[in-house]
């Protein structure tokens, strides 16, 4: 007979199939949105209002500009953390509802969770770590702009951008990659394309053997192309936290020892891995996000396993913020 552990796993696990085949349909590419929501849970609540807005309920904001974070299949909001809140939720023993906040700057979200329209908010990358407006929780993974080439071996975890030197990349126009090439390499490097999906294209029909991407959006293309692989990060990647709202430490703290159960029960990287594979899910669960995994850029040691996730039963360590809280 199956535990109730048991059961919420392999409830856990279905969803992440779904969600995938779902998002399968998507492009990688401002209001509030209708909410969706997840289904039944198998655990009492283990928080409940005002730590949260609704007795129940974990509300959460997730941009679903943003593919494969989140984007839509028909009315639905589907994505990587879509899935990772739904496990989040799970484990707090609540349901899951989620709302776009596509498009809308650090001001409005201050609004929404004023008004307990949000609990927290997936994805949120501040410009200034140190001068956030929310209390940043995690790292759950981390992103940057990536190489993928075609190949027939997995890349080394040494991965050294300079032998790229003198070669042809390809990236979307405009973007963070492009801009990322063009100072490490020169403009003469960069070959431009208008959509991310057109640059993945050219790699895959052999006009051209690498291009440049976020991991996280080129590592889900990258799965379309048979023998396409990551090698690894241009410069030091960035972290991605869930956002919390200032002064709201018991939420702070149950999210924070939630995702620590969900890396140590191996949730996240399975969500994670779903959605981009598991060489890419090695990549994006760095030495910088909560897992302890090497991020294979250039040759220097290893580094010990980390954890940015402080244990909320200390009372010296429950705020998971790097950085003062406003």
């Amino acid at each position: 007979m199956k535990t109730k552990v048991q059961k919420r796993l392999q409830y856990i696990a279905a969803l992440i199939v779904a969600g995938v085949l779902a998002l399968a349909v998507l492009p990688v590419s401002g209001c509030e949105k209708p909410a969706s929501e997840a289904a039944p849970l198998l655990k009492d609540p283990t928080i409940a209002p005002p730590t949260i807005s609704s007795p129940g309920v974990l509300r959460v904001g997730v941009d679903s500009s943003r593919s494969p974070f989140a984007g839509r299949s028909g009315n639905t909001l589907i994505g990587l953390d879509i899935d990772i809140a739904a496990a989040l939720a799970d484990e707090l023993g609540l349901k899951l509802e989620t709302v776009d906040v596509a498009g809308l700057n650090s001001y409005e979200l201050s609004d929404l969770f004023m008004q307990g329209r949000i609990d927290i908010v997936m994805s949120f990358q501040p410009e200034s770590e140190s001068l956030s407006p929310f209390v940043m929780v995690g790292p759950y993974l981390v992103d940057g702009p990536a190489i993928f080439t075609i190949g027939l071996t997995l890349p080394s975890k040494n991965f050294n951008p300079d032998t790229l030197i003198g070669l042809k990349i390809a990236a979307r126009s405009s973007s963070l990659s492009a801009w990322q090439l063009e100072s490490r390499y020169g403009s003469e490097t960069v070959v431009t394309y208008t959509t991310l999906e057109e640059a993945f294209d050219a790699v895959g029909s052999g006009s051209i053997s690498y291009v440049a991407a976020d991991a996280v959006a080129g590592a889900y293309l990258a799965g379309k192309y048979p023998n396409m692989l990551c090698l690894g990060y241009l410069e030091q990647p960035s972290k991605v936290y869930i956002a919390v709202a200032p002064g709201n430490q018991s939420l702070t703290d149950a999210a924070t020892s939630a995702l620590r159960t969900l890396r140590d029960n191996g949730i996240l990287r399975l969500v994670i891995s779903k959605w981009l594979g598991l060489t890419a899910a090695d990549l994006v669960l760095g030495t910088n996000a909560i897992t302890g995994i090497d991020i294979p850029i250039g040759d220097g040691p290893e580094q010990d396993p980390g954890d940015d996730l402080p244990d909320p039963s200390n009372s010296d360590s429950g705020e998971l913020i790097e950085g003062e809280t406003p």
